[in-house]
């Protein structure tokens, strides 16, 4: 144990799925601060609780055939099938920002 009653540095051992996580308040909401070993890619995650525990999970969001997640066509209905949603492997055509040519 280290001074001031700290267990660690919230680092896992190889043979260990546990680690230390820091919760901590950011403005009015309450953050918890993942050790390195538990970093995910996903920018949002699902949480509930089973007993005191709390379990983090990847949010899975099913997609359409365009890539679209099908939580947007149900909310904004759906389109004809003949829409074009233009390519998707390029960047947006946007016009100057704040009248710059």
């Amino acid at each position: 144990m280290t001074p001031g009653g700290r267990s660690g540095k919230g680092k896992t051992s190889p043979s260990s799925s546990r680690g230390v996580a820091r919760v901590f308040w950011s403005g009015r909401s309450q953050a918890i601060r993942l050790p390195k070993d538990f970093r995910v890619d996903e920018r949002d995650l699902l949480i509930s609780r089973r007993g005191k525990k709390l379990v983090l999970e990847p949010r899975v969001e099913p997609v359409d055939d365009n890539g679209w997640p099908k939580s947007f066509w149900k909310l904004f209905g759906a389109l004809p099938d003949d829409f074009d949603l233009g390519p998707r492997d390029q960047p947006a055509e946007r016009g100057a920002l704040l009248g710059d040519e």
